[in-house]
């Protein structure tokens, strides 16, 4: 009984720690006030992208080796706004601006994804 409550107790952990993974893909922030992660990143670029950009690559092994799989990354009509400055992705070098600084997160997402999709075709 101990040992079924052990294992009842790991696997909703690791269930719920999927659930959890899988929803960050998802979910995201939207034009916050300037704020930066733990890891100290502009927060909307690390929280909607930079997350899901490590969390699809910390799986693609395991995703490779589930195929048929697919990697759905969610964007915004936001990134058509999204100016991506490469000398600048904190912004410390201009005024933030929420609205801009989102659109950066989902321009880059659309162009993770798209190279993700050019690597992994085929396979």
């Amino acid at each position: 009984m101990l040992m079924q409550k052990k294992c009842h107790s790991c696997i909703s952990t690791f269930c719920w720690d999927v659930l959890t993974a899988v929803c960050t893909l998802i979910l995201g922030v939207m034009a916050p006030p300037k704020m930066q992660t733990d890891d100290g990143f502009e927060l909307q670029f690390g929280v909607n992208h930079l997350g899901h950009f490590l969390l699809t690559n910390l799986l693609l092994d395991l995703l490779k080796k589930s195929a048929p799989s697919r990697v759905v990354n969610v964007s915004s009509y936001a990134h058509n706004s999204g100016r991506l400055n490469f000398d600048d992705l904190q912004w410390e070098k201009r005024q933030y601006d929420p609205a801009n600084s989102y659109g950066d997160s989902k321009i880059a997402n659309v162009f993770f994804t798209r190279e993700l999709a050019r690597k992994l075709e085929g396979r």
